[in-house]
């Protein structure tokens, strides 16, 4: 190891703390947005991904500064928008054909997790090939969850509708924490339209429980 690259390593520890905060910055500033809703919305999902490419980021520089197979793991870290750029010919100066998105594989999808105060949830386009995100803070889910408590105790089924009712946010919230309660199988679906629970008793226990494990994922 030469000189520079001590001195490069050295600053790893807070080349990682700059991006974390940095990071950290982006994902509140994301969810205030998200808090308010409406027009912010777009806003709140667009900083949410760009939280995301700091973490890139913060790898591609960790990796050059550290000397570990720099150039492939910088290429690695790029977001794929960014790989997809058509190139241009020299000589033709025309964009080059690039190859379409490969298709993905539907039954890995949909994918959860948590980032901050947000719920994200990662779904696939019906060409297979492109990703979409939905987001929910933690404040819609646990006022969601607050509700299916209380149907929990009053009700053997329920619709999407009833909880609708109850609630001031964007309908698609409410679909993303059902599709999850779902998946993991907190919720049943007895028959199209109508929703029941696996354990009434336990249910907002596991709803908490299950947002603390997707937090560290």
């Amino acid at each position: 190891m030469t000189n520079d690259d001590a001195s490069f390593g050295e600053q790893l520890p807070a080349v990682r703390e700059l991006f974390r905060q940095l990071g950290d910055l982006l994902f509140l500033c994301s969810h205030e947005l998200a808090r308010t809703g409406g027009a912010n919305w777009d806003r709140a999902e667009a900083l949410f991904k760009l939280a995301k490419g700091a973490d890139l980021l913060r790898d591609s520089v960790v990796s050059l500064l550290s000397n570990e197979d720099a150039p492939q793991r910088e290429r690695q870290a790029l977001p794929s928008n960014a790989r997809a750029t058509p190139k241009t010919s020299a000589r033709s100066k025309r964009p080059i054909e690039t190859r379409e998105p490969v298709r993905k594989k539907k039954d890995e999808y949909p994918k959860y997790c948590v980032r901050g105060d947000l719920l994200a949830k990662t779904g696939l386009s019906r060409d297979a090939r492109n990703e979409y995100e939905h987001f929910v803070p933690k404040k819609e889910f646990d006022a969601i969850a607050s509700i299916l408590a209380e149907f929990s105790t009053s009700k053997k089924h329920f619709a999407v509708e009833e909880v609708q009712a109850r609630l001031d946010c964007p309908s698609y919230q409410i679909y993303t924490v059902l599709s999850l309660l779902k998946a993991r199988e907190i919720l049943l679906v007895p028959r199209r339209g109508l929703y029941s629970f696996r354990a009434a008793k336990t249910f907002l226990v596991e709803a908490a429980n299950l947002w603390e494990a997707l937090r560290g994922s």
